[in-house]
């Protein structure tokens, strides 16, 4: 499929009508001269992402990833890592059905850590400790259902 100056919009396979097999998806900035940036690389079955994916965003005038993980039936499912758009880590843990789930740590700039523990359904759920930007623990207890419960002893 080509964008409308004729540049690559998506390159890959199709079957039966849809995107199968592996790859590339990409944004145009011609207004700034930058050409065809690379959105998406990985793969496609039956027209829905699937496996291993990196996903990019422009931020400024750079093109950042954001996104290394892998698809499942169209949505987020495995182990990923998020960056933010200066290109730090901001969240590495797991996804299923497109729903963080399971143990994840989230840093903020520059990459100081500021959360440990879990998600469930989306939601922070289980023991889970907190520190400022600083490294300092400000919470050090239980979650349920996205809200704190208690501090630990």
């Amino acid at each position: 499929m080509y964008h409308d100056r004729c540049n690559v919009k998506f390159e890959g396979m199709y079957k039966r009508g849809k995107k199968d097999g592996p790859a590339k998806e990409y944004w145009f900035e011609n207004c700034a001269n930058m050409g065809a940036l690379l959105t998406f690389e990985g793969a496609y079955k039956d027209g829905k992402r699937e496996g291993p994916a990196k996903e990019c965003q422009l931020y400024g005038y750079r093109n950042v990833l954001v996104f290394d993980g892998a698809y499942r039936n169209d949505k987020r499912d495995g182990p990923a890592k998020e960056y933010s758009e200066h290109g730090r880590l901001t969240f590495e843990g797991a996804s299923k059905d497109g729903k963080r789930e399971g143990p994840a740590k989230e840093h903020r700039y520059p990459e100081k850590l500021v959360f440990d523990g879990a998600y469930r359904n989306d939601k922070r759920d289980g023991p889970a400790k907190e520190y400022n930007d600083q490294g300092r623990l400000t919470f050090d207890g239980v979650y349920a259902d996205g809200k704190q419960q208690r501090q630990g002893q």
